[in-house]
């Protein structure tokens, strides 16, 4: 990795939860679930998981995907309303 570490779609992740619960795979995106803002991530087995962000306890960042026109997620989440 050069330069500063950024979670791109399709970087590979291992996420642990407050649980003690490991999730790794592939970072696919941020969504809402009810009220509360979510990681997603797809596992090996191909199924989307759904990480409440106040549950992680930690995020490695295994392998990150190259630059691309996925950079800046957050900028294009006109679906995502605080508030």
């Amino acid at each position: 990795m050069s330069g500063v570490p950024e979670i791109r779609k399709g970087s590979k992740c291992r996420v642990r939860t407050t649980d003690g619960k490991e999730t790794e795979g592939d970072f696919i995106g941020y969504t809402m679930m009810g009220s509360e803002n979510a990681l997603v991530i797809q596992t090996e087995d191909g199924v989307a998981r759904f990480l409440i962000m106040a549950n992680i306890s930690y995020l490695d960042l295994m392998d990150q995907a190259p630059e691309g026109e996925d950079k800046d997620v957050f900028s294009r989440r006109a679906d995502i309303y605080y508030g």
